[in-house]
């Protein structure tokens, strides 16, 4: 997979994380651009996705959830993104 890949994004918040708890891991596996965010159509205040968590991975216990700011599997997204919401559903158990 690329290293950066363009998503749609319509209004969805972005994440901001913290340092999880001593029994949680949490990894922010995408961020967006500091600048130049917009490849096509329409943006209004992007300043305020410069730099931010789109995509974020949590575990806790046995539990695991992937958190998209964005939608991978909207009817206008890129095919590429759809490898991400793959791969969120196919992680491997924690023991």
């Amino acid at each position: 997979m690329e290293r950066e890949i363009g998503v749609f994004s319509r209004g969805k918040p972005v994440f901001t994380t913290r340092f999880p708890d001593f029994d949680m891991d949490r990894r922010a596996l995408g961020v967006f651009p500091e600048k130049d965010i917009l490849l096509s159509g329409y943006c209004e205040k992007e300043e305020l996705m410069g730099n931010q968590t789109g995509l974020v991975w949590l575990q806790k216990n046995k539990g695991q959830i992937v958190m998209f700011a964005f939608e991978p599997l909207f009817r206008a997204s890129t095919h590429v993104s759809y490898k991400l919401v793959f791969n969120a559903l196919l992680l491997p158990r924690t023991e």
